[in-house]
Parts: C-alpha cells; structure tokens; sequence
C-alpha cells in the first residue's frame, strides 16, 4: 500500500511525537527532517491482522497504537509523561528499512503543519502507567495499552500544550 512518489492522492500516517517534539512541530510550522519515522495501514499489517479482512477503523487504529508504542521510546525523562501521536495526510510513505513492525513506515518528505489532520494524547489519568513503562516496570507497556489516546482538533494545539506544561512561547500567534 506505499503511495507512489507521482501519485496525487494522500495517505494517513501517523507520527510518534513526544509533548517536547510536537510542540517543536507547531513551531516550526511542520515536521521538517526527513525521513519521519510514522505507520500506516501497510499490507503487511493488514496480513497480519488476519482474516477475516480487517475493516478499515480496526487497521487504522492497530498503526495509531504502533505509533503510540513508539512514542514511548522517544520520551525524555525531563517531559510529560504522555504519548503523542499525530494523523498526517501525506503524498507519499516507504516501508520503513529495518522496520520490525508491520506498520512501520518512512515519509520521505517535510510535513507542513497544513497536512496535520489530529493530534492524538494521552490523558492525565494514563501519566502513571506511561512513568512507569518509561521506568522499566515489566507489564506498564500492556498498562499503557489500557488508556486510550484522547483525540485533538489540530486547532487545539496551543491549549493542548499549555496543559502539557509547555506555555507559549511570548508573542506566539494560535496555528489553526
């Protein structure tokens, strides 16, 4: 299912972030170092699901939780102790060269902040469990799998930051 690098039409990924990176992201007004590690609804995945052929809903949320689960391997022990996903509209993916999920994939290009479709984070009531895995605790990962991601109007970053702990910077104008 890799969108071709001439084709017009768009595919949903979805990129693990961090509070810090994705508040990086709207400052700078996109994701701009490629390649981007992301998931997507692959074939692979969907072979692995299994049969029968999985809906689209089921496989879009199995990339959503890969990509939560490796949001979890680029939290910092300085930030929040949330995932972050972000659903990105983009023009073309690869499979990801040493990808050991079935989801994984790699945007070859920039994202600019226009292509962000929602912001998906955990909530408060998940900070434990996520501190937890983040500490070594052996079943906090399947933990973390208990929360579901809240999910956030691309229009709600600056709210949806500051309630992360990162304000503003001064004179900052809301991306909507």
């Amino acid at each position: 299912m890799t969108s071709s690098a001439g084709s017009t039409s768009h595919r949903r990924v979805y990129l693990p972030l961090t509070p810090s990176l994705l508040g990086q992201a709207r400052d700078a007004g996109g994701l701009t170092q490629p390649p981007l590690a992301a998931h997507a609804v692959t074939d692979e995945l969907v072979r692995d699901l299994g049969e029968p052929t999985p809906g689209e809903e089921e496989s879009e949320y199995a990339a959503l939780t890969a990509a939560s689960l490796e949001s979890l391997t680029l939290l910092r022990p300085d930030e929040p102790p949330r995932r972050v996903v972000v659903a990105v509209d983009v023009p073309a993916w690869e499979p990801r060269p040493g990808g050991d999920q079935p989801s994984a994939v790699s945007v070859p290009t920039p994202l600019p902040w226009r292509r962000v479709v929602a912001i998906h984070v955990d909530g408060a009531e998940a900070a434990a469990d996520v501190a937890a895995a983040l500490g070594g605790a052996s079943d906090a990962v399947e933990r973390c799998l208990d929360h579901e991601l809240g999910w956030y109007a691309v229009q709600e970053v600056d709210e949806l930051l500051r309630d992360l702990s990162w304000g503003e910077p001064p004179g900052r104008a809301t991306i909507g």
